[in-house]
């Protein structure tokens, strides 16, 4: 399949209408610039328990910041 030269040229219009830095560009610091992170939590036996998470958060312009952390209690 081939595109028509009218196809063609509007693909390549398209794709240099966009910003370079979107191209390819993980989504921490693309467009989506919001922060990414996840929290989990354990329960086991004898009182077994605990809270883990992490987060990457975009600052400035091109930095970023990242932050975890964890807590358990092994029971007896």
């Amino acid at each position: 399949m081939a595109l028509s030269p009218e196809a063609k040229e509007k693909l390549l219009d398209a794709a240099a209408a966009r910003a370079p830095r979107m191209i390819g560009e993980p989504a921490i610091n693309g467009l989506d610039r919001g922060v990414h992170g996840e929290v989990g939590m354990f329960v086991g036996t004898g009182g077994a328990r605990g809270v883990f998470g992490s987060a990457v958060a975009p600052v400035g312009e091109n930095g970023q910041i990242a932050i975890a952390f964890e807590n358990s209690r092994f029971g007896r």
